[in-house]
């Protein structure tokens, strides 16, 4: 197995010494391969950016783009974005079908596609964080490896630096690695394609001092050379700044934080911890980066792409258990760097990114030191309709937590690592892709093989699609995928120094303690999708698609009783597979329709889940109890929106987009050992304290005017009908925002 490794890390090394193809984001075959890293390269390269002047071309090229995609897939531009009045990244992905928005506080959002969550149910905020979705930027992982899931408010980049996002959506771990379970959310930034100075500036500024700003600078020497500069800023405030969910009293309580009871302890939360943990209650979201970008082509056969950047941001939002209210404060200082180069038919890139996160600051787990390191090196073989690329990736993800955090003190009891963690992944693949007149065939495999485990893994993905005539498009896949072990799910060593009275005699006090286990099954999801799509004329596209999930080897704590001494009982959480599976039914719809005064985009995702031997014990005794639920519902069973922007001339134009989504539940996991008289009858998820998320569609508004090309202002209103109800689990009452601001490009 090493002598193989070996051979084929020189051969695709030696590959990077053949120079004939120009670097980018475009095949010059003409034939697209699905089996791109980059979702560019699943879709046809024809796409360009769209923009008021080409909407009815762009949307053309884009429908057909989408019209040969053989999987789930779809994509929004910047122009969408930036018409609908986004503020944020994570808001953009509400113009997306399939994928699932809910905002926990001002500007910070719980993201999921097609809303797989929740399993297993009733969880601790924790391991509730979607942690089965790829993100990348510019096909760098931007992963968090500590517990799963992404800090979206630590992206470097903001809405000014985006030509689109694309989606894919499906289980695609054999195109892009673990954690590619439920698809993957990728971010392409802009490329100028024009010589001389350009530059880009967008300012929002509205009610409660809400302020967003971010500005682009480069120059463009000629198709060789192309270097520039890019910053952004934002600030929040949480409204009402006052009010917050007590999980003790189980009611919204508008008091100072310090009063508030946890519900483990029994006792008010300290000022110093509330100094340290919330250092900022009244502020949703603070955010500033700062990137670089150089993009140089030597020759035109050669070319290299080379990124870098910075970012600070704090945040409240669900992301830690810290007994006292669902939300917590999330710091991240992060830098990073992103290579690549393109010679001949081979691809590299590297990535690095490290710095100091605070996710639940001041609560367990919340400081930590990490390096993420990337790398990628692949190949593409064509002979004629039939491509072959076998690529080799290694990703290393360190974290320590000796010394993380400004307070130490706090940070000591925190701490679960204690110490130096390191988790490392190995993969191999192999993608094929052969076009046969109408009918094209899609094959990948992928093995992955961890340092903390002795066998190794496998992902794959098979597609079909057929052709019928020009207009109308079958499609078929089936894949299977993994999701990654986290460095908690492994290392986590954690005894919590406080004792609690013990109610089991003839102890005196409980300690609790977590121990993570790499001896586990990965998560795994298996999925089955046919999908038709259709264009009905230069103007109308419409895609359907219907698909099938099935959920096995979930992750769940559960507890054994060590006695620790004559008084004191450890109860010791451990990290093991749960017996539980799940199976997801749903569709998913899509119509679009671009003219010249309009553009329209309505989706609706429908779905239904239901779980099989789900135990609502912790305990490991009982952990065989289990029973099956009908209709779970931690997650919508409909959701969607749709998005409308009408010129009434080329200086004015009105954007009006709106999101909706239906009832659902959501229950958090309150030590349910001691819970168990809190079982409702014939619904064992009901363990805890539940939420109960009502309906809502939140309706956003934009009027815009150009007096001149370059410059636009604007008036945009987000919740125009004030629709206050929470979206997430007791999370904050997010009410309308209104502000107004200028986009200047040059």
């Amino acid at each position: 197995m090493k002598t193989f490794l070996k051979l084929f890390l020189i051969f695709l090394i030696s590959s990077q010494i053949r120079v004939d193809v120009v670097f980018g984001q475009t095949d010059t075959s003409g034939q697209s391969n699905v089996f791109e890293l980059s979702i560019d390269e699943i879709i046809n390269q024809k796409q360009k950016s769209q923009t008021s002047e080409n909407q009815i071309s762009t949307v053309s090229s884009r429908a057909e783009t989408n019209f040969e995609v053989p999987v789930g897939a779809s994509v929004v531009s910047k122009e969408m974005i930036m018409n609908a009045g986004c503020l944020t990244l994570p808001e953009a992905l509400r113009l997306m079908p399939g994928v699932l928005v809910r905002e926990t506080s001002p500007g910070n959002f719980d993201i999921r596609i097609r809303g797989f969550a929740g399993s297993p149910p009733a969880q601790d905020f924790t391991t509730n964080t979607e942690n089965m979705i790829l993100v990348m930027i510019d096909n760098r992982p931007v992963y968090n490896y500590f517990s799963g899931g992404t800090f979206w408010e630590s992206l470097p980049i903001d809405i000014n630096d985006i030509e689109r996002i694309e989606l894919v959506r499906g289980p695609a771990a054999a195109l892009y690695g673990p954690n590619a379970a439920m698809g993957v959310i990728h971010f392409i930034t802009q490329r100028s394609n024009q010589n001389g100075v350009y530059t880009r500036a967008n300012l929002n500024f509205g009610n409660a001092t809400n302020l967003f700003f971010n500005t682009t600078l480069g120059y463009r020497f000629n198709e060789k050379l192309d270097i520039g500069v890019s910053s952004n800023f934002g600030h929040l405030h949480r409204l009402p700044s006052s009010q917050f969910y007590s999980l003790f009293e189980k009611r919204y309580v508008d008091t100072e934080l310090g009063s508030i009871i946890g519900y483990q302890t029994r006792a008010p939360l300290t000022e110093e911890r509330e100094a340290y943990g919330f250092p900022s209650i009244d502020e949703s979201l603070i955010r500033f980066a700062f990137n670089g970008f150089l993009e140089y082509i030597p020759t035109k056969d050669w070319a290299i792409d080379l990124r870098f950047g910075v970012q600070e941001s704090t945040a409240i939002y669900p992301v830690s258990e810290n007994t006292y209210i669902p939300l917590s404060t999330v710091v991240s200082e992060t830098q990073y760097l992103n290579f690549k180069s393109k010679l001949f038919d081979s691809n590299l890139q590297f990535s690095y990114m490290t710095g100091e996160q605070e996710p639940g600051r001041g609560f367990l787990g919340g400081a930590y030191d990490f390096g993420l390191m990337d790398f990628n090196l692949d190949y593409d073989f064509k002979f004629g309709n039939f491509f072959l690329k076998p690529a080799i990736n290694y990703r290393q993800a360190v974290y320590d937590d000796t010394e993380a955090g400004e307070d130490k003190d706090f940070v000591a009891d925190s701490r679960i690592l204690q110490g130096k963690s390191t988790l490392s992944n190995l993969g191999l693949s192999l993608r094929a892709d052969y076009q046969l007149k109408n009918l094209r065939l899609i094959a990948a495999l992928r093995q992955d093989k961890f340092n903390v485990q002795s066998a190794p893994f496998y992902g794959y993905q098979l597609a079909i699609t057929y052709q019928i005539k020009q207009k109308h498009l079958l499609r078929m896949s089936y894949g299977k995928a993994n999701r990654s072990l986290f460095i908690t799910d492994v290392f986590t060593n954690y005894v919590d120094r406080n004792l609690l009275p013990s109610p089991s005699p003839p102890f005196q006090n409980i300690s609790f303690g977590i121990q993570g286990n790499a001896n586990v099954d990965l998560p795994a999801l298996t999925s089955a999708e046919v999908g038709y799509r259709v264009k009905l004329n230069d103007k109308w596209s419409g895609d359907i698609e219907f698909f099938y999930a099935q959920g096995s080897n979930f992750l769940s704590r559960f507890v054994n009783f060590l006695p620790l001494n004559q008084s004191t009982l450890l109860l010791n959480f451990t990290t093991q597979n749960d017996l539980l599976s799940s199976t997801q039914t749903g569709s998913t719809f899509s119509l679009e329709y671009t003219g010249q005064k309009n553009q329209l985009r309505f989706f609706l995702n429908l779905q239904w889940t239901d779980l099989q031997n789900f135990s609502p014990f912790d305990n490991e005794a009982d952990k065989s109890k289990n029973y099956d639920i009908r209709n779970y519902r931690a997650t919508p069973n409909w959701f969607g929106g749709i998005y409308w922007n009408h010129h009434f001339s080329s200086k004015w134009r009105l954007n009006l987009n709106t999101y909706f989504f239906g009832n659902h539940e959501i229950w958090h996991r309150t030590e349910r050992t001691f819970l168990q008289t809190e079982f409702e009858k014939n619904n064992f998820v009901r363990s805890g304290i539940g939420a109960d998320v009502k309906a809502k569609v939140i309706f956003n508004a934009k009027l815009m005017f150009s007096p001149v090309k370059q410059l636009t202002t604007f008036v945009n209103v987000r919740n125009l009908f004030d629709q206050t109800g929470f979206e997430y689990y007791f999370t904050d009452k997010v009410g309308i925002g209104i502000m107004g601001g200028v986009n200047f490009r040059l």
